[in-house]
């Protein structure tokens, strides 16, 4: 994952102070071409970093485009980041704005094997 003074530089992103967030996670508007929304990312939250994506219009997924777009301005080209539709048992359904929200993740260490501990 790009360091935080890389992802302060992308222009796309206004990054709002939020006192309540943990330490290490941090809240961002981000505006793309026709995609506005909130992100809230974390570097290592119980081993993964973590982004995940919301749009203003509460009633819009982001796109493919846009999940890319934003991939870009978290994760290095060469990083791989993953949506991930865990076992059903572990689903989160309508709690709190959880809905209509994407996430992207990648383990910190970078081994993907840690997804595959069920």
């Amino acid at each position: 994952m790009r360091n935080i003074e890389e992802i302060k530089k992308n222009p796309a992103i206004t990054i709002i102070p939020d006192q309540s967030l943990p330490e290490g996670m941090y809240f961002c508007v981000i505006r793309l071409w026709d995609y506005k929304g909130t992100v809230i990312w974390a570097y290592n939250e119980n081993g993964m970093e973590h982004v995940s994506v919301s749009a203003f219009n509460k009633k819009k997924l982001p796109t493919w485009d846009d999940m890319c777009k934003i991939k870009d301005i978290f994760f290095y080209p060469e990083e791989m980041a993953v949506q991930i539709h865990p076992p059903e048992r572990q689903y989160v359904h309508g709690v709190g704005d959880l809905e209509n929200v994407l996430h992207l993740w990648r383990p910190a260490d970078g081994d993907f094997s840690l997804l595959n501990r069920d």
